[in-house]
């Protein structure tokens, strides 16, 4: 393993395949019975990766902390030794909000490029067609009382950020 981020510790050849997987799942059964504070960012883990033909159904998608996450990739390399582990493993142990950000703007790029989902109209045109009772600018005083909560959770400052440039610039200015 030339130039490889991952360090196995030498205690690990000592610890039967067996061993190594009922660690990993003792660990993945630790992790699913975390409650984690309402400030952490989670991320989604499959349990069973796509790589190893994992789907996105939610009994297969659990939410963890980036740390959390790491580690999960981490011990099922060791356990298992797939390489999408070791590759997930490797590219998030020296992440940082840049890169994640980074890594986003790609993943979007890419999606326009392919016009996936949200970039296809023909996907588009479905979801508008789908409609519902009520559009989303009704007003309704369920929606006035859900944007009030949001409003006294994380305060002015993601209010206006989440407005337009106009508003905003009205709002800079604004004397209330």
């Amino acid at each position: 393993m030339k130039n490889s981020l991952i360090v196995i510790p030498f205690w690990i050849r000592y610890i039967t395949d067996q061993d190594k997987i009922s660690f990993y799942i003792q660990f993945l059964e630790k992790i699913r019975e975390k409650q984690y504070d309402k400030f952490t960012y989670l991320e989604k883990h499959h349990v069973v990766p796509k790589h190893a033909g994992g789907t996105d159904k939610i009994e297969n998608i659990i939410r963890v902390s980036i740390q959390d996450h790491i580690a999960l990739h981490f011990y099922r390399f060791l356990a298992y030794n797939e390489i999408g582990d070791k590759v997930a493993y490797e590219m998030r142990i020296n992440d940082n909000a840049n890169s994640a950000k980074i890594r986003s703007q790609l993943s979007i790029a890419a999606n326009k490029s392919k016009k996936n989902l949200f970039w296809d109209h023909t996907w588009q045109s479905l979801q508008g067609k789908k409609g519902g009772k009520k559009g989303g600018l009704s007003n309704s005083l369920k929606q006035q009382l859900s944007r009030s909560q949001i409003g006294k959770l994380y305060g002015k400052k993601v209010g206006v950020s989440n407005q337009s440039l106009n508003l905003q610039i009205i709002l800079k200015y604004s004397t209330t």
